[in-house]
């Protein structure tokens, strides 16, 4: 039997992870695959201690952090290489497959199977230090001057790795050097886009909806929301909603109240009512981030597609792409917010609906599980064909 292990200190609960859907994909493929998985105990959202291994995944534990850009947080990810490289699952595994970061993690697994002729997939989620909210001129200090020192260490580090897989295009552009042993894999959301109730939805001519999901933090894009919520309520009624915390929204709170925006708080919820309900009404979802960040896919734009929902995008690289290509929404410039609230107000109900079957679409076409099953399916068949043996015990 081929054994696998999933390694990955994220790993929140629930079924809409990227490493819970590697496994099921592991899981699901031919010849008796024993598939396990190691995560930290911390949750990096709520901030709290995950108690006990449950659902099939060995919990590893960690100190724990409050804030996301903090030193507390660096030493809660060497807790978790330390314990990880000396772990029995990491020997036993014919390949582990790693969600970076953590790269201290990736260095510790790479380390041991180089010596134990493992094969390894590394799988870049987020790309240090583009990935990080900082000011603007440390921004092109540390991206520009260090980062091309970074970035050439980050290469060598992983050119041990078997296969390198990136879950946007614009990741992999930033990499730089590709090669056979560098794919791309998309996010990906649970199952198919989900039929829209638009009896709940509202007309344009009367109100707009904007639902903004997940955590407010340092790489939102704060100012841009606030000014486009402000510039549609000279015009038109505004409700905005909001499902999610972070350290971003007490501040939001207060510049909502001198507004004539209608604004409803839930909090961090798990109640599928309140979140089933926002989704069916909200006419947009925000998806909008500091220029400073490199983010190119949020988990947040595929629940609003999956749903229906176009976009208000500033989100670089492939969700711009798609955005514009595809018609799912409105990309905006920080710079110019005018064009994007003309955008929504000169919109009719007939091409909002248009925008929202475009929306569905692009969620089937890119970010499917059956669309991300196929892809990396593929990637695992050629990586066992490549040697030492595998593809034999995957067929026995």
């Amino acid at each position: 039997m081929l054994r696998v292990l999933v390694v990955s200190y994220h790993y929140p609960d629930g079924e809409n992870s990227r490493p819970t859907f590697v496994r099921r994909v592991f899981a699901e493929m031919p010849g008796g695959i024993e598939v396990k998985a190691i995560a930290s105990d911390f949750d990096h959202i709520s901030k709290r201690t995950i108690p006990g291994s449950v659902g099939g995944i060995i919990r590893l534990p960690v100190r724990s952090y409050r804030k996301n850009i903090s030193f507390s947080r660096l030493l809660s990810y060497v807790d978790f290489a330390r314990r990880l490289r000396r772990h029995p699952a990491v020997a036993e595994a014919d390949i582990v497959y790693i969600c970076v970061p953590s790269y201290l993690s990736a260095l510790a697994v790479l380390f041991g199977c180089a010596r134990r002729r493992q094969k390894v997939i590394v799988d870049v989620v987020d790309l240090w230090p583009e990935a990080l909210p900082l000011p603007r001129m440390v921004n092109r200090l540390i991206k520009g001057t260090i980062g091309v020192g970074i970035k050439s260490l980050r290469r060598k580090l992983f050119s041990g790795a078997d296969l390198l897989l990136f879950q946007s295009r614009y990741f992999l552009n930033k990499f730089g050097r590709n090669s056979v042993r560098h794919k791309f894999l998309p996010m990906c959301f649970s199952g198919a886009s989900l039929a829209e109730n638009v009896t709940r939805r509202s007309s344009l001519s009367k109100e707009v909806r904007i639902l903004f999901l997940g955590s407010m933090n340092s790489i939102t894009d704060m100012a841009s929301l606030m000014q486009i919520l402000q510039s549609l309520a000279k015009q038109r009624k505004v409700c905005f909603s909001v499902i999610g915390g972070g350290n971003s929204l007490e501040w939001l709170k207060e510049r909502l109240k001198t507004t004539t925006v209608t604004a409803t708080f839930h909090g961090i919820t798990f109640d599928k009512n309140i979140k089933e309900e926002e989704l069916s009404r909200a006419h947009f979802g925000f998806n909008g981030y500091k220029e400073t960040t490199e983010v190119s896919v949020s988990y947040k734009s595929l629940e609003y597609l999956q749903h229906g929902i176009p976009l208000i995008n500033s989100a670089k690289g492939d969700m711009i792409d798609l955005v514009a290509s595809e018609k799912c929404g409105l990309n905006y410039n920080a710079q110019n917010l005018q064009p994007v609230v003309n955008s929504i107000i000169a919109m009719t109900d007939a091409d909002h609906a248009v925008m929202r079957q475009n929306a569905l679409r692009t969620f089937d076409e890119n970010f499917s599980y059956g669309h991300f099953s196929k892809i990396l399916t593929t990637c695992i068949m050629d990586l066992l064909a490549d040697g030492l043996g595998l593809d034999d015990k995957l067929a026995k």
